[in-house]
């Protein structure tokens, strides 16, 4: 029953490598647009680095499910008091082709 323990603090080590070459960057939103298809699109004020080859500038999410509409509520909260977010990508562009989509973010300040 000790290899459980053992496992389980060597999960954040084995998911590391995966998660430190996705993109973010930290900063006050610039664009905040609403698709018609359900992604919210989003630009922040500071450069997207560690970004994947499939990825512009800006951020896409999806409304489709509970996540992104909890990150959609977020980045409507930073924006309206006009505070900064902090944004950490997935290195993948799934909710819209050449936009990375965040894996989390939060509201820095």
């Amino acid at each position: 029953m000790r290899i459980l323990p053992l496992l389980a603090s060597l999960a954040p080590l084995l998911l590391a490598p995966a998660i430190s070459h996705a993109g973010s960057t930290q900063g006050k939103i610039t664009i905040l647009m609403a698709h018609s298809h359900d992604i919210v699109i989003f630009r922040i004020d500071a450069p997207h680095t560690g970004k994947p080859a499939c990825s512009s500038d800006e951020w896409a999410l999806s409304l489709a499910n509970p996540g992104g509409r909890g990150m959609y509520a977020l980045l409507l909260s930073a924006q309206a008091q006009g505070k900064s977010v902090t944004v950490y990508g997935s290195d993948a562009c799934g909710a819209w082709a050449d936009r990375e989509e965040p894996v989390y973010l939060f509201i820095t300040n």
